[in-house]
C-alpha cells in the first residue's frame, strides 16, 4: 500500500480531528483513513444518483422558445 498525503490543519481542526480519534479508539492517522474510506464510499454511493440527475437535467433540454439570441 502506498501512503502519500500531506495535510495542512488548524489548530482547531486538530482538535477536532484528536476528540474524533479519541471517541473512535484510533490515532489520528488512522482517523484520517477512517474519513477518507468513509467518504470515498459515501461518493461511491451517491454517485449513481449524481449521473442520473445529471442525466435528467442536460439529457433532456427544455424546448426553446426563440429568446435564446444573445445581443451582440
Amino acid at each position: 500500500m502506498t501512503k502519500i498525503l500531506v495535510l495542512s490543519l488548524s489548530d482547531r481542526q486538530m482538535r477536532q480531528l484528536s476528540e474524533m480519534a479519541d471517541f473512535e479508539g484510533k490515532t489520528p492517522e488512522e482517523m484520517i483513513t477512517t474519513l477518507i474510506t468513509w467518504g470515498f464510499r459515501n461518493y461511491q454511493a451517491e454517485f449513481p444518483d449524481l449521473i442520473a440527475e445529471y442525466e435528467e437535467l442536460y439529457g433532456n433540454p427544455t424546448p426553446s422558445d426563440g429568446d435564446d439570441e444573445l445581443p451582440y
